[in-house]
């Protein structure tokens, strides 16, 4: 995962434009899986179902109320998105891997305005995290929910979490 990217480098999906402003975290995640490809769509349920467990631990016992994933690809506090998912992919050689990324914006510190919809950010929700441990909470979440996952296989535990 990556972090370092300089502000509005990102992009949404549909090529929307993603703006992350220094204090947040915008991190990319490289795989390689020996998948089916028709089995790849179900990576942004997994990535959104660890993005909430990981904004939930760096919340700690105190919560955000109204913390939810909006499939395929939002994380909300109430009706304000907080957190956004692209996952893109390709097959690997022969056909017997993908080769996937999965891009994370999260709004930590400061959220963009002036877009139409509502926004918020985690400080704003009064949790206080950097750059760098939200990626180490989001690492071990993405790294246990792909074990979870298991190319397919273990959907339903996911899918009862999204």
């Amino acid at each position: 995962m990556d972090h370092g990217a300089a502000p509005d480098a990102g992009r949404g999906r549909s090529g929307r434009h993603w703006a992350s402003e220094p204090g947040n975290l915008y991190a990319s995640l490289l795989q390689r899986l020996a998948c089916p490809q028709s089995v790849v769509h179900q990576l942004s349920l997994l990535a959104g179902v660890a993005v909430v467990e990981a904004i939930a631990a760096a919340a700690g016992s105190a919560g955000i109320a109204g913390l939810r994933l909006k499939w395929p690809n939002d994380v909300l506090i109430g009706e304000a998105k907080c957190a956004g998912i692209l996952p893109e992919s390709r097959s690997g050689a022969g056909g017997s891997e993908v080769v996937v990324v999965i891009g994370i914006g999260i709004n930590l510190a400061s959220h963009p305005s002036g877009l139409g919809r509502a926004a918020t950010d985690l400080a704003a929700h009064g949790v206080s995290v950097t750059p760098e441990a939200m990626l180490g909470v989001l690492a071990q979440a993405m790294q246990r929910w792909l074990g979870v996952w298991d190319c397919g296989r273990g959907l339903p535990p996911c899918a009862r979490r999204g």
